[in-house]
């Protein structure tokens, strides 16, 4: 989290919070919220939003302490909250999504992230952003992960388009670590409701103690 994000969700055993994903199948599985157990979403805000007070997610900010959901952490010169609008996110005007975290293996096991737009609980209704490589093997061992997507949007073509880079522990996106890729099939027909994102991970074995933990998902623009 940064003075440029606008919106984050971040792991924990809160309400707010992304719930440690223990998969029970060697499929892809959406991190989902605590509380009711829903898909963890990052919602592209469109201005229009009614938002109330909230525990602040910033790990900076004591979480005890109600504050206002404006948006932005620090307002544009000029702007009035939210500091967003209709606008915002249009005319190709660059946007990240980003999630990262660790993930510990019960066993000789391999596992990998992806972002999506969308967010079904079920993989393949989603349009893939990232096309993850498997990790090395991670062998009874405490890892980190990432996952980032650079996004440009417009509502004439509402085609997203974009790049995004990986990691899981050495090993990272198809050309290597930390390198950048393009976006292979860009998403078509995405209106601004439709710019949601969730992010899924996927083990190579369902053995018991295998956990992941999404530290932040989260949504900014510089």
């Amino acid at each position: 989290m940064n003075s440029n994000t606008i919106i984050s969700l971040r792991g924990g055993t809160g309400a707010q919070n992304i719930a440690t994903l223990a998969p029970a199948s060697t499929t892809e599985t959406a991190f989902a919220l605590v509380t009711g157990g829903g898909v963890a979403t990052i919602v592209v805000p469109k201005g229009t939003e009614v938002l109330g007070s909230s525990n602040p997610q910033d790990p900076n900010v004591n979480p005890a302490l109600l504050s206002y959901q404006y948006g932005r952490q620090m307002p544009v010169r000029g702007s009035n909250a939210p500091y967003y609008n209709s606008a915002s996110f249009d005319s190709g005007k660059p946007f990240t999504v980003k999630a990262y975290g660790t993930v510990t293996t019960a066993g000789a096991y391999t596992v990998l992230y992806d972002l999506v737009l969308g967010n079904s609980a079920t993989f393949g209704s989603n349009a893939p952003l990232s096309v993850s490589v498997a990790s090395p093997t991670i062998s009874t061992a405490t890892t980190q992960w990432y996952v980032s997507a650079f996004l440009q949007w417009d509502s004439t073509s509402e085609v997203l388009n974009g790049t995004y880079t990986s990691l899981v522990a050495s090993t990272g996106t198809a050309t290597g670590p930390g390198i950048t890729e393009v976006i292979a099939t860009p998403p078509t027909a995405v209106t601004l409701a439709l710019l949601k994102f969730s992010c899924f991970a996927k083990f190579s074995n369902a053995a018991a103690g295998n956990t992941t933990t999404c530290t932040e998902f989260s949504l900014e623009q510089s």
